[in-house]
C-alpha cells in the first residue's frame, strides 16, 4: 500500500526539518491532523515553528512568539500557556516547484523550504527559549 499525502508530508518534514532540534534547540516535532490539514510543530519556549500541509496546497510555515516581544497584536487564538502570542509568515524564496500530485516534489520542497528558513530566518531560529 502506498503512502497518502499526509504521510509523506510528516515523514518528509520531520526529515527536512530536523535541524530545528539539532542545531537551533527546539523540541521534537508534534504531528497533528485537523480536518483537511497535517501540521508539524517544533516549540522552544513558547516560540514556535508550525509546517502545514492542506491537499491542493504547497505546505506554509509559520512563527509564533509572545507578543510581548516585538508589541505587535496578539493573535487571539494562538495563546500558549496564558502568554499571548503573535503569528507571523515568515518571507523567503523557494526555488524548488512543489506538486502535490507528485509525492516525489514533496521531500525536495521541504528541504528547501527548511534551507531557505535558516538561511533568512536565523535570528528568529536562534532566540533563546522563552516562558515555559
Amino acid at each position: 500500500m502506498s503512502e497518502t499525502n499526509h504521510e509523506i508530508f510528516v515523514r518528509t518534514c520531520v526529515s527536512a526539518f530536523r535541524r530545528l532540534v539539532d542545531k537551533y534547540g527546539f523540541a521534537g516535532p508534534v504531528i497533528e491532523p485537523i480536518g483537511r490539514e497535517t501540521y508539524v510543530r517544533y516549540r522552544k519556549g513558547l516560540h514556535e515553528v508550525s509546517i502545514a500541509y492542506e491537499p491542493g496546497a504547497a505546505p506554509t510555515v509559520e512563527f509564533f512568539y509572545p507578543s510581548k516581544e516585538t508589541g505587535e497584536r496578539p493573535t487571539p487564538w494562538a495563546e500558549k500557556d496564558g502568554v499571548q502570542r503573535t503569528r507571523r509568515f515568515p518571507k523567503y524564496r523557494i526555488d524548488v516547484r512543489f506538486k502535490d500530485s507528485d509525492q516525489a516534489t514533496f521531500a525536495p520542497y521541504l528541504e528547501a523550504t527548511a534551507s531557505a528558513l535558516e538561511r533568512d530566518e536565523r535570528d528568529y531560529l536562534q532566540s533563546p527559549p522563552s516562558g515555559p
